[in-house]
């Protein structure tokens, strides 16, 4: 099920998401991110690497917006585009999880860089 919604916006990218639990909320935060980026697949080799994450946050907030920020480092330092995310377990204030990622050695065509998730109209 699709737990995510791109909004428009006129200055900036935006999603709504929900869920039933936190580790929902956050897979939502993924694919809505994962849909936003569109790293097209004719760029990613066939390498498939995986980043273990842990991230520590004051809040539910704080921890979402670290996270976005993580999957938006691992795009424009390292060009590896996020695929999946797994054993993800998420409290008040920890994530952990395996992110499986694609490298790509060249940005495609159209791409539009997301320079980081804020706290603008973030609400849980």
């Amino acid at each position: 099920m699709r737990n995510f919604e791109i909004l428009n916006h006129t200055a900036d990218l935006a999603i709504r998401i929900s869920g039933t639990s936190l580790n929902d909320l956050f897979h939502a935060a993924f694919d809505g991110f994962c849909a936003l980026v569109e790293i097209n697949s004719t760029v990613l080799s066939g390498e498939i690497i995986t980043h273990d994450i842990i991230i520590k946050g004051g809040d539910v907030e704080e921890l979402l917006v670290r996270f976005l920020n993580e999957l938006i480092r691992c795009i424009q330092e390292d060009m590896q585009a996020p695929e999946n995310i797994e054993n993800l377990t998420v409290d008040e204030q920890s994530l952990a999880g395996n992110l499986k990622l694609r490298k790509f050695s060249s940005f495609p065509d159209g791409y539009v860089e997301i320079k980081s998730a804020t706290y603008h109209m973030l609400k849980i």
